[in-house]
């Protein structure tokens, strides 16, 4: 059974919260300005509720979302610094992403299991 809309909010905000820890460290070494920070932290928060919202991240638990939230910002930092400023939706098919207990490559179209 899915959570209601407003715990899924309130769980993506709180899943994304414990994980902005970690991206400081990250962002610090890009030399991004406070500025760039703080829009780079919406732009990824943006991206982040929408793909956990997407069909078939919806009945997981946002938690085991963290890992892939903070792969797409290590992926993306360096790109929004460089002035690229597009949101992280390259990094839909960048991201394994995990499927059971195995890590997908989007991008292996070689259809094997």
């Amino acid at each position: 059974m899915q959570p209601n809309p407003p715990a899924r909010d309130r769980e993506i905000v709180s899943v994304f919260a414990g994980a902005a820890r970690d991206l400081d460290p990250l962002i610090s070494r890009c030399g991004l300005t406070p500025e760039e920070a703080d829009e780079f932290k919406q732009v990824l928060f943006l991206w982040f509720h929408a793909f956990t919202r997407r069909p078939g991240n919806q009945a997981k638990p946002v938690t085991l979302f963290a890992p892939t939230l903070l792969e797409a910002a290590r992926m993306y930092v360096g790109s929004f610094h460089n002035g690229n400023g597009s949101r992280p939706a390259d990094a839909d098919s960048e991201v394994p992403v995990q499927e059971g207990n195995r890590e997908v490559d989007p991008s292996d179209d070689r259809g094997e299991d």
